[in-house]
């Protein structure tokens, strides 16, 4: 057992239930002392902030308590001991408070007007000492479990502030290692833990808040008092602000949401209809099993799959993919939908049972005399008269299949990430202005179906609705089918370029395998390096064969990334989360390592890639607190000038991830968010920019990496379109290698790319778990 493991879920279960429950206390007093308006407005918030996904508060905050963020900014070593369990209980305290608001505002609504009036000596203090606390403790239990529950399970939260909990950990041990039986037993004291919060919940009464407040709001505000009165108001109102108004107004206000708004859906469109499908499929799925199971009681076991971190289900999808005759299913997205499903199943049921119970027992029971099936009894007796419940149901499910990460992180096909996944991955790598543009094209994917029902209702009428609904969903299937397969379907089968193509490694952590390879580079002897997600360095051989391999000494606050060729041989290897760079010998060997934290010139902040000048100097980008390109004396780390700043504008940049240095000292930088290559003189003097958000030829999704043959020939590593796009000096494109998939000339989120002497070109086929090597025509390959 990892006893910092179980301390870290402890506390972190702790901190966000008391402070939920300190956070909810006034939010449902303030439900009591509003009129029915003011109620309905507190209620309605509080189902908004349940309704937002976690990475779209999570994004707010890293960016000013993130591993980047301002405020964390000199704190030193005691920010990465205790910051990030603090942060992660905060933002989950604010996602999670109308749990506890919501069953302490029922729980008053039990109280009775006659046992004020009765008594005039309670009054203010008195008043909330004697009556209202006493009535909240004894129904503090069911949402300090809930609220406990969910905290220990979730995922996403500490895994973005980097918080080493118990999922996040399992997550880590699997996607690392593919060790699931490992992953997964290490995590039975989570398991058990989760099962007794469920068991204490037992049968115990639900008190869920209702229309009306039973104590009169004018009768509560003149026994409390003025002074008390607007301290509970004032106090509910900053609750609010923090865990609605300020993730809103953020993503709203900022100009630069908007700036990058039209980038972002050029960039993701396609995502955003594949997002729809599977959210919308899993829940049709959903609701339809839940309508079938609606009196089986075993479904609430159900309920385990539901607060378990997602990911668990992920890992035994995962492995039952792995299994001959199910692994072609994995390519269409199905193992998605069904890991969507088993995980949501108890909450559609739960809603379906509370429907099928609230309609007319005899009118039910008259309808099994007359032989009427389920499906019968739903229709003709159950439907008509709760169907906005049912439509309900679905809208929920749908939702949260929308902002779903967990369950298909590692379930999802190549070229089948979904938007909530793209936004978690630009989060859990460094929070940028384009991710609050994304969170607002998430939010009109929410919305959407409600939209699209109302002009349904409106042309074809209640009768017609269905019938138009399903022919606009028809339609949108078949956009996003077609769009797919015109996007494989264009990739070039044959290079004017390269012959062939090898695959070096597979998906493993021994030698010669690879777990997400990152960075590579090619010294000038033909040794080819490689570092993963294990932190391992591996070398090989000029033809492919595994030599060497070295693991990095440090690696708990992140994994190496950015490589280069060190003149005479050897890598020099960028450590991001630790400010610095190492050059290493051909055989591991520490020779040189420089580097200094910090945003002033000449230090380092997140590095992300490195290349070599040519002339004994070399470029470092960095991304976070400061978006900028240096230049440094390639052995000492001395610093000699820098260029680039934040921003869209032409010379800014937007997390440069990748860099290469023409034949002619030109200083090509992959701008990846916003999604275009940038060309600088070695003075760092913009010279040309090209590139815009799109899969077009000329068009990029996420450029991660670029790099310059001696022909002044541009390979550019996109991320998001799964591709590499070879430019002509004049930036034109060539020719595109690659596109979605796991075929020898397919590739799933490559990383980084590097050419050798010969022209052979090398691609960090990250997803896939290898590198390609595209042999030259006429090479010596």
């Amino acid at each position: 057992m990892n006893f910092e493991l179980l301390q870290n879920s402890v506390v972190l279960v702790v901190f966000t239930t008391v402070l939920a429950l300190v956070l909810a206390v006034p939010a449902a007093l303030a439900g009591q002392l509003l009129g029915q308006r003011g109620r309905r407005w507190v209620v309605g918030s509080a189902l908004l902030t349940l309704a937002l996904p976690a990475f779209f508060v999570s994004g707010m905050w890293m960016e000013h308590v993130g591993f980047a963020g301002a405020w964390r900014v000199g704190l030193g070593e005691a920010s990465d001991r205790w910051m990030p369990i603090a942060v992660s209980s905060g933002v989950l305290a604010l996602l999670l408070w109308p749990i506890g608001a919501l069953l302490l505002l029922g729980a008053w609504d039990r109280l009775d007007s006659r046992h004020l009036e009765a008594e005039p000596a309670l009054r203010g203090g008195v008043l909330l000492a004697r009556v209202l606390w006493p009535c909240a403790r004894s129904a503090l239990l069911q949402p300090a479990v809930i609220i406990g529950v969910l905290a220990l399970g979730n995922f996403s939260v500490p895994a973005l502030f980097q918080a080493r909990v118990w999922p996040a950990e399992v997550w880590v041990e699997y996607s690392t290692r593919f060790d699931a039986w490992a992953a997964l037993r290490r995590c039975w004291p989570l398991l058990i833990l989760l099962v007794a919060g469920l068991a204490l919940l037992g049968r115990r009464r639900w008190a869920w808040p209702g229309v009306v407040a039973a104590v009169s709001p004018g009768l509560l505000r003149e026994r409390l008092g003025v002074g008390w009165t607007w301290a509970i108001l004032a106090t509910a109102a900053v609750v609010w602000v923090l865990a609605l108004g300020l993730p809103i107004v953020q993503a709203v206000a900022r100009a630069r949401t908007w700036t990058e708004f039209l980038p972002a859906i050029q960039a993701a469109w396609p995502v955003a209809v594949r997002t729809i499908l599977y959210a919308a499929v899993a829940a049709t799925g959903v609701l339809a099993m839940a309508l079938w199971l609606v009196e089986r009681k075993w479904v609430g076991v159900m309920a385990v799959t539901f607060v378990v971190p997602g990911v668990f289900t992920g890992i035994v999808l995962a492995e039952l993919s792995t299994f001959g005759f199910l692994e072609p299913l994995k390519r269409t997205g199905a193992f998605v939908v069904a890991g969507l499903g088993i995980r949501y199943l108890f909450v559609g049921w739960l809603v379906a049972r509370q429907v099928w119970r609230s309609a007319d027992s005899r009118l039910r029971e008259w309808g099994q005399l007359a032989g009427a099936g389920r499906w019968a009894q739903w229709r003709h007796v159950v439907l008509p008269g709760s169907g906005s419940g049912i439509a309900g149901a679905w809208f929920v499910v749908y939702l949260l299949c929308l902002w779903d990460v967990e369950t298909q992180i590692l379930v999802v096909p190549p070229g089948g990430d979904t938007l909530g996944l793209m936004i978690f991955n630009l989060l859990h790598y460094g929070h940028n202005a384009q991710v609050t543009a994304l969170c607002v094209l998430l939010g009109i994917l929410a919305i959407l179906p409600r939209a699209i029902w109302g002009v349904v209702r409106r042309v074809a009428g209640a009768r017609g609705g269905a019938a138009l609904a399903c022919l606009v969903g028809v339609a949108v299937v078949g956009t996003g089918c077609s769009q797919q397969e015109d996007a494989m379907g264009s990739r070039p089968l044959a290079s004017a370029l390269f012959e062939r193509v090898e695959v070096i490694g597979a998906r493993g952590t021994g030698p010669g395998f690879f777990s997400k390879p990152r960075s590579l580079a090619v010294d000038e002897h033909g040794s080819l390096f490689v570092v993963d997600m294990t932190g391992r360095v591996q070398r090989f051989g000029p033809d492919g064969r595994w030599m060497l391999l070295w693991q990095m000494l440090d690696t708990t606050a992140g994994r190496a990334k950015g490589m280069e060729a060190a003149p005479g041989g050897g890598v020099f290897v960028v450590e991001p989360h630790y400010h610095r760079v190492n050059r290493y010998d051909g055989e591991g060997r520490l020779a040189v390592q420089w580097g200094v934290q910090g945003t002033n010139a000449g230090q380092l902040w997140f590095p992300r890639a490195i290349a070599s000048a040519g002339d004994g100097t070399c470029f470092v980008s960095e991304y976070g607190r400061q978006e900028r390109v240096q230049r440094f004396r390639l052995e000492t780390g001395e610093y000699v000038g820098g260029f680039g700043g934040d921003g869209t504008a032409p010379g800014q940049l937007n997390r440069a991830e990748g860099l290469g240095v023409g034949p002619g000292g030109e200083v090509y930088v992959a701008d990846s968010c916003n999604h275009r290559i940038q060309v600088f003189s070695l003075d760092g003097r913009l010279l040309r920019t090209h590139g815009r958000a799109g899969r077009g030829p000329g068009e990029f999704s996420y450029p991660y990496d670029v790099r310059v043959d001696a022909d002044g020939r541009q390979y550019v590593c996109e991320f998001g379109n799964s591709r590499v796009q070879i430019l002509g000096p004049d930036d034109r494109t060539l020719e595109i290698l690659g596109g979605p998939g796991e075929a020898p000339d397919e590739m799933n989120n490559p990383w980084s790319l590097c050419l050798d002497r010969a022209g052979n070109l090398y691609v960090a086929d990250s997803l896939n778990h290898r590198v390609l090597k595209y042999v030259r025509r006429g090479g010596r390959g």
